[in-house]
């Protein structure tokens, strides 16, 4: 079966023998849990940030957020697996190799990359 709906439209029994169900379900299961541990990671940061922000360490930790959500993303995208396991993850080159060009044009390269 190549994808969930072709599944869901054939025989009923051959569907739940399949992977599709389980899969499905093992990421809905998850999906609350990692969620919300990504919530709870991303407000303590935060809160830590603004209650240090009068000392310079808070912008340190503040400035680490879009690493959170680097990481939150490469977590879903492993998630997604689940429900695709044939697919690699998409993604830029610019995020896959931020060295090319060196360093001072990852930030412009990443800035410029389409919103998806």
């Amino acid at each position: 079966m190549n994808d969930a709906w072709t599944a869901v439209r054939g025989h009923p029994v051959r569907f739940l023998a399949s992977a599709w169900p389980w899969r499905s379900l093992a990421y809905l299961a998850t999906t609350v849990p990692v969620g919300l541990a990504w919530l709870t990671v991303l407000a303590v940061v935060v809160a830590v940030g603004a209650a240090t922000v009068v000392l310079i360490a808070g912008l340190l930790v503040l400035a680490g957020i879009p690493v959170l959500v680097r990481l939150a993303a490469a977590d879903e995208r492993r998630r997604i697996r689940l429900i695709y396991p044939g697919r690699p993850a998409r993604q830029s080159p610019a995020l896959r190799d931020p060295q090319r060009g060196g360093r001072a044009s990852w930030p412009r390269r990443r800035a410029s990359l389409p919103h998806r």
